[in-house]
């Protein structure tokens, strides 16, 4: 069996989503009980990742080949599949209201697509290296594309037009996000600190500097008051977005390399994916195989969940719950 790399729960906090590493196997699971609700089937290469839509009626999935497809969530059914990459696809996001699908590819573009008919709407071409991810803005009138081209761009949905061209002076621009208001992009791109850009004018803010080693992650709190970044120094730190000035370091998380807000801003959760973790059977420091829950405010420990080494955890929307994702092949909440 191989191990889950991935796990996202349904809108509605019942269901919870499992996709495997280098496999075609995606499983959808009852949270109450655990039980094997429906495996889908149709999946032409490994995939790298799958979402829900906003309303919990649909999966979108992010295949390895270049042709990401949409089943229904209850039958299982294929209802579209999106034909036009001349290469692999690297990442596939809904649109906030769900009509809509952006795909990101190695021949890079980005495309968007009718997620009902599966119709190409808009060819968003401009990036001269691979697009390895897009998404929507909240509004889901912006879209933010980044490449290994070293820029960020801007796109309006309805045109297809580019808004803002974001050069960043780096060897290499691993991901961006969006502010929720539309307002800034956060860049990471090792070795240098992550950055805050003016995402209408596509000038440069400021600097988070702080960690002592490469930035794995980064992310604005769903007000956008705050961003949360991780980093191989195995600190997570959360920032006042509108400043830049260090509000919280949280360093006593072994082998911390990854977090995520809780849906109300409130919370943290951390995890740690220890550096050998394929040989977690022999590590009896229990404190290097867990996901921790912190207070956003004062950085206080919540809660310590004990699991075998993580690759993925997960929030419910209503933030009452924590899927984990373990390199021992299971999920748990």
């Amino acid at each position: 069996t191989l191990p889950v790399i991935g796990a996202q729960f349904s809108p509605d906090g019942n269901k919870i989503l499992t996709f495997y590493w280098r496999d075609k196997n995606i499983k959808l699971w009852d949270v109450t009980n655990g039980n094997l609700l429906m495996s889908f089937d149709g999946q032409s290469d490994r995939l790298s990742n799958v979402q829900f839509n906003p309303d919990g009626s649909k999966i979108v999935t992010t295949p390895d080949d270049s042709n990401s497809k949409i089943f229904d969530a209850s039958s299982g059914k294929l209802l579209a599949n999106f034909k036009g990459h001349t290469s692999g696809v690297l990442s596939a996001q809904f649109s906030p209201d769900g009509k809509k699908v952006v795909t990101a590819s190695f021949d890079n573009t980005a495309k968007i697509w009718d997620a009902f008919s599966g119709n190409l709407l808009s060819d968003l071409k401009g990036q001269t290296y691979n697009v390895h991810s897009a998404d929507f803005s909240t509004d889901g009138k912006k879209i933010f594309t980044v490449s290994s081209d070293k820029t960020v761009k801007v796109w309006d949905v309805l045109s297809g037009n580019i808004l803002t061209n974001i050069k960043v002076h780096s060897p290499y621009v691993s991901s961006a996000q969006i502010s929720p208001d539309g307002k800034k992009v956060i860049t990471i791109s090792n070795p240098e600190s992550p950055k805050i850009w003016d995402a209408l004018m596509g000038t440069f803010l400021f600097d988070l500097k702080g960690h002592s080693n490469s930035v794995l992650f980064a992310a604005f709190s769903p007000d956008g008051s705050k961003i949360i970044t991780t980093s191989h120094d195995y600190t997570a730190k959360i920032w006042d977005a509108a400043t830049g000035i260090l509000l919280i370091d949280i360093n006593k998380h072994p082998y911390l390399t990854s977090a995520q807000f809780s849906p109300d801003g409130r919370k943290i959760v951390t995890w740690s994916e220890h550096p050998h973790h394929s040989d977690y059977d022999n590590d009896t420091n229990d404190s290097n195989n867990t996901a921790k829950i912190w207070d956003v405010s004062s950085g206080n420990l919540l809660a310590d969940l004990k699991a075998p080494p993580i690759n993925y955890a997960q929030f419910s929307a209503d933030g009452e719950k924590v899927v984990s994702v373990s390199w021992d092949k299971n999920n748990s909440v």
